[in-house]
């Protein structure tokens, strides 16, 4: 077993290199790669019974808070705007919609592609000529996020956004006529999970992030579970929630002919069409 446990971290050791070289410009990473063999080889801890590495999926990491910190200090949390050189505008709105810890259920995936192709479909790309938009509901962060693409407009796609409580609140007025809806949701998210089965090279990087999350066999069954049984009374309580407690920044990339105008966004500009 200690000379498996040998055979082991240098297959590990090996593949984490190989990674970096493969994934980047080797001119830069060449000076990298001594630095990671050290730490992976010498500065790492031995995995025993007696020493086991922590569970970060459960606990703290030592360096979280540090980091949230230094975060706060260099990225506070406001509205930007990034100048570039595109002629039709990016619109983002999110923040977190769950507190750390909380339970994020199944429904959150539903809801947010139901809102993406009966709504934001309709009312951003359709009417008003955006490429896309589509909503991120994110299992493992919290977060929620609305984003438009190759949009002509930024103010009139904020207002689809501001007004998705009463959009929820209207179509859950009449639970049976929007059944049908919500089992195409639901259909539609199944797929969005399966989709085509990972190439082989995808499928051990998969196995990698499941594991660092700590995302069991049995959690992604009972994630499962609440996708197929999301009802018209979690869209309810998607709704009251979005309505108290989603409190979302916004992230406007487009020309600043445009951006330089929103003075009610109070915009902190960023310039990158240069």
């Amino acid at each position: 077993m200690k000379q498996w446990s040998g055979v082991e971290s240098g297959l590990a050791h090996a593949a984490i290199v190989s990674r970096l070289i493969t994934a980047g410009d080797k001119k830069i990473l060449q000076h990298i790669v001594p630095v990671v063999s050290r730490f992976l080889a010498k500065e790492l801890p031995e995995r025993s019974d007696k020493y086991p590495l922590p569970d970060f999926a459960t606990e703290l990491h030592p360096w979280l808070a540090k980091t949230r910190e230094q975060m706060d200090i260099e990225s506070p949390r406001r509205n930007e705007g990034i100048v570039t050189q595109t002629a039709v505008n990016f619109v983002g709105a999110g923040a977190p919609f769950y507190e750390p810890g909380e339970n994020v259920p199944g429904s959150s995936i539903v809801i947010g592609q139901y809102i993406e192709f009966n709504n934001f479909m309709l009312q951003i790309r359709e009417r008003r000529g955006a490429y896309g938009a589509f909503v991120t509901a994110d299992h493992w962060t919290g977060m929620l996020i609305f984003m438009s693409y190759r949009d002509p407009n930024l103010q009139e796609t904020l207002e689809v956004y501001t007004s998705v409580p009463s959009y929820l609140k209207e179509q859950m007025q009449n639970s049976e006529a929007a059944a049908p809806l919500i089992n195409s949701a639901i259909i539609g998210t199944i797929g969005s999970l399966d989709g085509s089965a990972p190439q082989p090279n995808t499928a051990g990087w998969l196995s990698l992030r499941q594991w660092l999350m700590g995302s069991t066999p049995k959690l992604r069954q009972k994630w499962r579970d609440e996708i197929l049984a999301t009802g018209s009374d979690d869209f309810v309580e998607f709704e009251k929630r979005l309505e108290n407690q989603w409190k979302p920044l916004v992230a406007v990339a487009g020309p600043k002919s445009v951006l330089g105008k929103e003075k009610d966004l109070a915009l902190t500009l960023i310039d990158v069409s240069e």
